[in-house]
């Protein structure tokens, strides 16, 4: 081997090391110094396990670089579920219109339910006890149950809002077959009771109380007696007021919803609106931004 041929090989790996040495300074962030006081500016040091791509927020979950892992562990902000508090509270109104109709009870609305259980009682009225006891227990089984396992896995976290919705959209499926003639009503109710009771739970524990998804008189009240109901909508300390009309609106358009849904078509079309509902809350939680993007 000839001595220039051993001189070169140095100097090409040399060239390689400085190029790349380039390519990390370049990464570094600049610094902002008096140009008459180079001594102020302050040192920077280059991490690269700390470093990340410029586009990685910009991923999707699937490619960022910890994967799904990461993304379903993310907590939400309760602002940015709003959105969906108010399609649940929608497809309560639909669901509730029904279930009242079909069944002379409700499958969330406990308050009424909790007078009409006292009068079966008094008036002996066993198939309306039946039904609203049922409902009732049921709605408090699933309030308890998925409550707990709210507080167990994170309430806010997305995975567990995904996962308490998927069931909601389980209990309705198992629902839609049973609503028939030949079998006893006590059985969809259940299902539709436990759905609304793991409902309430969630939309309680997401941290807006504006939007219960299913109760409407402490609604009402706080809603007329907010003091700040005639500003603006964009006024800056209308955000509670905005909400509580957004959930009183969608109950009551969801209640004349359900009703004509079920004259035109049937119970069964009903609750399949509900579940399209319930699958749009899906997707609507899948794309929320988590709580430390701030974009």
């Amino acid at each position: 081997m000839s001595m220039g041929s051993m001189n070169n090989e140095p100097i090409s790996s040399n060239t390689q090391t400085m190029e790349s040495s380039d390519v990390q300074l370049s990464e570094l962030p600049k610094a902002h110094c008096p140009d008459d006081s180079p001594s102020a500016c302050p040192i920077v040091s280059y991490d690269p396990e700390k470093a990340q791509p410029p586009n990685q927020r910009q991923l999707a979950p699937w490619n960022r670089p910890k994967g799904w892992s990461s993304y379903l562990a993310e907590t939400l902000p309760p602002q940015r579920v709003v959105y969906a508090l108010v399609v649940q509270a929608f497809a309560t109104g639909i669901l509730d219109a029904t279930t009242y109709a079909d069944f002379s009870t409700f499958a969330s609305n406990q308050t009424g339910n909790t007078i009409l259980l006292a009068v079966s009682v008094i008036g002996t009225h066993k198939v309306l006890l039946l039904l609203t006891g049922v409902s009732l227990a049921c709605f408090l089984f699933g309030a308890f149950s998925f409550g707990h396992l709210g507080h167990f896995f994170g309430p806010r976290r997305r995975a567990w809002i995904l996962i308490s919705t998927f069931s909601q959209i389980i209990f309705l499926g198992i629902s839609i077959p049973l609503l028939s003639p030949r079998i006893n009503s006590a059985y969809p109710l259940a299902l539709f009771a436990t759905m609304s009771g793991a409902q309430v739970a969630l939309a309680r524990q997401s941290g807006m109380a504006e939007l219960p998804t299913a109760p409407m008189t402490s609604s009402y009240v706080d809603l007329v007696s907010d003091k700040h109901l005639f500003v603006g909508f964009r006024h800056p300390n209308a955000g509670a007021r905005n909400r509580r009309v957004a959930y009183v609106g969608a109950m009551i358009i969801g209640g004349f919803v359900g009703a004509g849904v079920r004259r035109w078509s049937g119970s069964r079309e009903v609750v399949a609106v509900t579940v399209a509902l319930k699958g749009l809350v899906m997707i609507i939680i899948a794309f929320v931004r988590p709580e430390t993007d701030d974009r």
